[in-house]
């Protein structure tokens, strides 16, 4: 008899252990998953921040005009959207985390903005935004859609204002020329 309440008490021992074992090893786990989600909000909200703050100091002199790269990925690789509303008067950062999206929201001051949705991913590479204020209205406008609008030139975004004529120089002021002066 003695001999199996030895038995029985090893293994409540081990049965033990293992339970303790299993918990420590699922806080790790939850603790490495919330060091990534944080890591990819503090990326999130520093694109997002960015953002912002060149839109609203751009939103408070009339006829300025700023250039924002955003890159392909957060600092986690992870693909994000960058959602600017003018509704909500803010630049909101999707990013999906297995099947849940996680997000972060920072204000402008200007509800008077073009609204632009925009889908980045690994290999899409880096965006250029153009935010310029005319009339009050801050507009926005994405370098490489194939357009020259407001707010680029063949300075800020070459690949969509170019000097069509040969010969022509683009000068530092974003005019196409014979010669910069």
């Amino acid at each position: 008899m003695r001999k199996g309440q030895i038995s029985l008490d090893f293994l409540a021992i081990v049965i033990f252990a293992f339970i303790i074992f299993l918990e420590m090893f699922q806080v790790y786990a939850l603790e490495s998953a919330s060091a990534g989600i944080m890591e990819s909000k503090i990326s999130a909200l520093r694109i997002g921040s960015r953002v912002a703050r060149t839109i609203n100091e751009v939103s408070r002199a009339n006829e300025t005009s700023a250039v924002i790269t955003i890159p392909e990925s957060l600092d986690t690789g992870e693909t994000y959207y960058l959602s600017i509303r003018a509704t909500g008067r803010r630049v909101d950062v999707f990013w999906p985390i297995s099947t849940q999206n996680r997000s972060v929201g920072v204000a402008i001051l200007t509800s008077n903005v073009t609204e632009l949705n925009i889908s980045k991913s690994t290999g899409s590479g880096q965006s250029t935004l153009n935010i310029t204020n005319l009339d009050g209205e801050v507009r926005i406008t994405m370098c490489g859609d194939g357009f020259c609008t407001a707010g680029e030139n063949c300075n800020t975004c070459e690949t969509d204002c170019f000097c069509v004529i040969p010969g022509q120089l683009c000068c530092p002021d974003g005019v196409c020329a014979e010669s910069c002066s």
